[in-house]
């Protein structure tokens, strides 16, 4: 005969409270096996087994009303296919979550050097162009004085005066200062809905081809390929020529650069490292062009269905 035991040795045995089973049997996803004369309900081990695997998917995230469905179809292949759409909403929010990690990183940064006063959206904006983006390259480049009058100007009126231009160098200054308004540009695109950003572009490729281009080019920089999948990251680079990405890498932050070597083979691998701690220094206009290379191999894999890229994932 089988054995059955109560809602109170149940609660024991898995450590569901009382009231929890009950709201499970009110859903429908728990039974009992048997209610007694006395009218208390009792319970056997697949019902226990049926309640271990509600607190499981509980603590995968499934929602109540989820793991209703789960645990309602037979076929093994919906279920796995109802396991793979949670898998997709899981790296969606994993992904929503590191964005909003790096702006409270940003805010922290903000705070701890300003107070209250300067947390806004415009000191927020300025302190996230300074933390993932790529014109901070030509920045790093500069001497001290110069560096100091470029975030005097900046800050009085948010753009860099003829001298200081000279100073940086035309090229090299006009380009600091695209980068600059790209990534505003790119900020500001990223922080409308989807629907939105559709409509901007769209109207733009109309009204304005050119800009459209501009702007296309704003919404992905070198500095994202960190923010992808490792599995973009080694179909991509398997592409990548081994010159490219060391010139690409040599302006690259750590974390970057350890991201796309780890992506790929271990032999490779070692041979670019050894490439990327020789000290020569590679020109900005040879950088840029690589990494513009590197962007464009990346597009055409996409355009090609090689690789799928969420919007999110940038």
């Amino acid at each position: 005969m089988e054995k059955l035991f109560s809602i109170g040795n149940l609660s024991k045995r898995t450590g569901v409270s009382t009231r929890s089973i009950r709201h499970y049997e009110s859903l429908g996803l728990l039974s009992c096996a048997a209610v007694t004369d006395s009218n208390y309900r009792m319970y056997s081990e697949k019902e226990m087994k049926r309640l271990q695997q509600i607190l499981l998917l509980k603590n995968l995230g499934f929602s109540l009303n989820e793991i209703l469905e789960v645990l309602s179809v037979e076929e093994s292949v919906k279920v796995a296919a109802l396991f793979e759409d949670k898998l997709k909403a899981l790296d969606q929010e994993a992904k929503r979550i590191t964005k909003r990690k790096e702006m409270l990183e940003a805010v922290t940064k903000i705070y701890k050097n300003n107070g209250y006063e300067y947390i806004s959206s415009f000191h927020l904006i300025k302190e996230m162009v300074s933390m993932n983006t790529r014109f901070i390259r030509i920045f790093n480049r500069l001497k001290v004085e110069t560096q100091i009058k470029v975030l005097k100007e900046l800050y009085q009126t948010g753009t860099l005066l003829p001298q200081t231009l000279k100073e940086i160098g035309e090229m090299d200054g006009h380009l600091f200062l695209e980068e600059l308004h790209l990534i505003l540009v790119k900020s500001l695109l990223n922080g409308v809905d989807f629907q939105t950003e559709k409509n901007i572009m769209e109207t733009l490729r109309e009204s304005d081809p050119e800009f459209a281009k501009v702007t296309m080019k704003a919404m992905f920089t070198f500095d994202d390929f960190a923010r992808l999948p490792d599995s973009v990251i080694r179909t991509w680079a398997s592409k990548c020529e081994d010159g490219q990405l060391v010139i690409a890498l040599k302006d690259s932050n750590n974390y970057l650069t350890n991201k796309i070597l780890m992506n790929m083979h271990s032999d490779r691998a070692l041979k670019l490292k050894k490439e990327l701690e020789n000290d020569e220094l590679v020109s900005l206009d040879k950088s840029f062009e690589a990494m513009e290379n590197l962007i464009n191999l990346l597009r055409e894999l996409e355009k090609n269905g090689e690789v799928v890229i969420d919007r999110l994932d940038y």
